[in-house]
């Protein structure tokens, strides 16, 4: 089975500062998780000590700042550094619905799926025919209210609309784990903050040219991570890419009428 950790850097409202929030998904092979795990755990006490009440927080948009390159916070760049290089070892496929900050406040019908989710399930459908392998999906835990309607628009979702009733590799029982109790939700996380920063800092435009150290090494985190996303066929004819920048009209204006 594939295991997809999925995790949600920003959000997509006209108040917020990120420009480009992002919805992203790591896939791993479940058999592979033990050591994943593992692996992790050392990389964390290798570089920054013992953690003996595992209360420590190494969210991503602490690892990837500008900070990160100076000598006082040095050891941040370098976990990063690992985190990516263990992602790379083990073959990991990675997926993201980069947004846009709107200039109106998204309407998310109760009960249904926003479509970011929904574009995310494609490409893990399609990545689950690639591996003929089922995918259970798993959610970086935010607060009730929030996932449980993410919880009943994605059993919705894939039990009555026309698509997602084809989704034949997504297992219909969506987890909710903490990161603090589940470390691979790092994955989703860092992955997420490094795509969610390159957009946000325009280096989607190749005109625009990293500046500084920090920006170089931005660039390279995400050729890196790019490297590990998957262009697959999509069942409506063409490609889905692996990192998608999904137009601003499919976030529903809360003055117009949703579709579903």
């Amino acid at each position: 089975m594939i295991f997809a950790f999925v995790d949600e850097s920003g959000k997509p409202y006209p108040s917020e500062s990120d420009t480009h929030p992002t919805l992203t998904a790591v896939c791993c092979n479940s058999d592979n998780i033990k050591e994943l795990t593992q692996r992790l755990y050392n990389a964390e006490i290798r570089v920054f000590g013992d953690d003996p009440t595992f209360t420590r927080q190494l969210k991503g948009n602490k690892m990837i700042n500008s900070r990160s390159v100076t000598d006082q916070y040095n050891n941040r760049k370098i976990y990063t550094d690992e985190i990516i290089d263990i992602m790379e070892m083990y073959q990991v496929a990675v997926f993201s619905i980069v947004m846009t900050r709107p200039d109106f406040s998204p309407h998310y019908e109760p009960g249904f799926l926003p479509n970011e989710h929904r574009f995310l399930l494609e490409r893990l459908q399609n990545y689950g025919e690639h591996c003929n392998n089922d995918v259970l999906v798993i959610y970086d835990k935010i607060h009730d209210k929030d996932d449980g309607h993410v919880a009943l628009g994605f059993k919705r979702f894939l039990f009555t609309h026309g698509s997602g009733k084809q989704y034949s590799r997504i297992v219909e029982l969506p987890l909710f784990v903490a990161s603090q109790t589940h470390p691979l939700i790092r994955f989703p996380d860092l992955a997420g903050n490094i795509i969610r920063k390159y957009y946000g800092m325009g280096f989607n435009n190749p005109e625009q040219k990293p500046k500084n150290e920090f920006e170089r090494w931005l660039v390279e985190l995400y050729a890196r991570i790019s490297a590990m996303s998957l262009r697959l066929s999509s069942q409506r004819g063409g490609y889905d890419y692996g990192i998608y920048e999904m137009p601003v009209r499919f976030l529903i204006n809360s003055k117009s009428k949703y579709f579903a």
